[in-house]
This record gives structure tokens, sequence and C-alpha cells, in this order.
């Protein structure tokens, strides 16, 4: 009589690993371009641990940022020295791979005198989708910033 063979039991399958999303909800990614280390500071207060956040100090340093950091959303001084907010939100908006980024502008102006905002390619159009004055009120910061990230 032949004995019959046992069998192995099936070794149970690897369970997947679960892929790391690479935004969590809740924490998208800033990029502050402003010169004022002041407004820096209190933008960083009222963001940290809602949003993963970087900053640069200047517009040339914003612009190498946005490229490395790779933002969702971009908060952005309108006057500042050397490369204004004005030449980064055009140049941002010209680059095919930037373009979708939403910038918020901050300025201390009251009034922007014959602007217009948005995509148009008018020269006196500012490529950005919302303008806010200094100082900032936080809860309409938060709004824009949620409006515009979803």
């Amino acid at each position: 009589m032949a004995k019959a063979k046992s069998k192995a039991p099936a070794k149970a399958a690897k369970p997947e690993s679960p892929k790391k999303d690479p935004k969590p909800a809740g924490r998208r990614k800033i990029l502050i371009i402003e010169d004022d280390p002041a407004i820096v500071d209190s933008l960083v207060v009222l963001l940290k641990g809602k949003f993963d956040l970087d900053a640069a100090n200047d517009g040339e340093e914003g612009l190498i940022k946005v490229k490395s950091f790779k933002p969702d959303l971009i908060i952005l001084d309108l006057l500042m020295p050397g490369r204004d907010g004005f030449d980064v939100a055009r140049r941002i908006k010209g680059d095919p791979k930037l373009k979708g980024i939403p910038i918020i502008a901050l300025s201390s102006f009251t009034e922007l005198y014959d602007m217009n905002f948005g995509q148009g390619g008018a020269e006196k159009t500012l490529p950005t989708e919302v303008y806010l004055t200094k100082p900032l009120d936080p809860a309409t910061l938060l709004r824009e910033i949620k409006e515009h990230l979803g």
C-alpha cells in the first residue's frame, strides 16, 4: 500500500504594502515667496501643521524653489527687491509645467489701478488667482487657500 503524500499547507500570499500618498489630505505644499521675515513668520505660524511649507526671500529664489519644492499653491508678495512678484507670476504662468499652480498675490497696495487678474496675455494682467492686501486677514487667506486647493 502506497503512502499518501502529505501536501504542505499553501503559503499565504504576501499582502501588498499600501502605497503612500505623496500628498496626504491636509498636507498639501505651499511655497511662500516674501521678502519680509515678519510676514513669513506670521504665515508659517498660521499654516504650519496644516500644510508642508517652504519659503523664499526673493523672486529669484522663489523661481528656483517652485521647481524643486513643487508646491500645490504659492503665496507671492508682489513688491520685492530684484525680481518682483509681477515677473515671478508671469514666469510661473508662462511655464507649461508650472502654470497650473494657483498663486495668491499679496501687496500693501490697497488697489492695483488698471490691473486685471487671470490668464490673459495683456501687459496689465496679473496672472494670479487672488489678490489680497496686507495686513492679511487670516480667515480670508485660509478661505482662499481652501478654495484653490479643494
